[in-house]
């Protein structure tokens, strides 16, 4: 099933993400997907893992549901109903956004210092850290989930 990038102004970049109930077969095939179609969107990145720093969320390929993939730290991690417990620190950050073509890099501010809970697809509960870049991503992420 081919997924197309959703882009602003479609509103389901404005409302807010469903949490996932069940980590099923389905929420892990989408999962699954999710990291092809950003492996596909960003090559580079991902051929390069020191540079693996992008990520893309459920409702970017028009799924309203609390799901986020990430490279960070050289290792793709899957964030089910992830949720920032802790930000500390704020840095202006050059960020690209998929849902927003048609701009190169925005500047925005974000944490330099990100906690996170979230459920992995095994169903464990997990808290990730995140610092620089890997926090300014997650919090990039979760926004669009919120």
């Amino acid at each position: 099933m081919a997924f197309p990038i959703v882009t602003y102004p479609n509103p389901i970049l404005r409302s807010v993400a469903k949490p996932i109930e069940v980590i099923d077969d389905e929420v892990v095939s989408l999962a699954d997907t999710m990291i092809s179609i950003l492996r596909t969107r960003a090559p580079y990145d991902f051929f390069l893992k020191g540079s693996l720093c992008k990520g893309l969320s459920a409702p970017q390929i028009g799924i309203p549901i609390r799901l986020t993939v990430c490279g960070l730290y050289g290792e793709i991690i899957t964030l089910v109903n992830p949720e920032i417990l802790e930000k500390r620190f704020h840095y202006e950050n050059s960020e690209y956004c998929l849902s927003l073509p048609r701009h190169q890099t925005r500047k925005v501010q974000r944490s330099r210092f990100v906690k996170v809970q979230y459920r992995n697809l095994q169903g464990e509960e997990t808290v990730l850290t995140a610092t620089k870049k890997s926090a300014g991503l997650l919090e990039h992420e979760i926004d669009h989930l919120n």
